[in-house]
C-alpha cells in the first residue's frame, strides 16, 4: 500500500470546491440566458401544456444542479477535514516541528438553498421568481 499524503486530500477538496462554484456560475448564467417570453407557451392550443412541461424540466435542472453544487462543497469540506486529521496524526506522531501543512478549507458555493429559474414559460413574460 502506498502512503497517503495529506496534500492529496487538500487537492481533491480544492477541486470539488471549485467544481461547486463552477456549477453555481453555470446555473446563474443559464438563468440569465433563458428567454421564455416568446416561447411556444404563448401559442394555442398546445402551448400551455408545453410550457408546463418546460417549466417543470427547468426547475428540475436547477434543483439537480444546485443540490449537486452544495453536495460537492460539503464533500470538499469533509475531504479537507480528513486531510487535516491525517496531518495532525502525522504531526503528533513524532517530536519536533510539525512537518505536515494544515491549510484552511477551500471555499465552495455559497448556496444554502436550490436556485430556480427566474422566468416561467407558462406565465406572462413579466413573471419572475419574486412574484410567482
Amino acid at each position: 500500500m502506498s502512503p497517503v499524503d495529506p496534500a492529496a486530500y487538500y487537492t481533491a477538496a480544492r477541486e470539488l470546491a471549485a467544481a461547486s462554484l463552477d456549477m453555481e456560475t453555470a446555473l446563474r448564467t443559464l438563468d440569465q440566458k433563458l428567454l421564455v417570453a416568446r416561447s411556444a407557451g404563448s401559442f394555442a392550443p398546445g402551448g400551455a401544456k408545453w410550457a408546463e412541461g418546460f417549466d417543470q424540466a427547468a426547475v428540475d435542472i436547477f434543483e439537480v444542479g444546485s443540490t449537486s453544487a452544495m453536495a460537492a462543497r460539503d464533500l470538499a469540506v469533509q475531504i479537507h477535514t480528513a486531510g487535516l486529521n491525517h496531518a495532525a496524526a502525522e504531526n503528533e506522531s513524532h517530536s519536533g516541528a510539525p512537518s505536515q501543512p494544515t491549510p484552511p478549507a477551500p471555499q465552495g458555493t455559497g448556496l444554502d438553498i436550490n436556485l430556480h429559474p427566474s422566468q416561467r414559460a407558462a406565465c406572462s413574460e413579466s413573471t419572475t421568481k419574486e412574484n410567482v
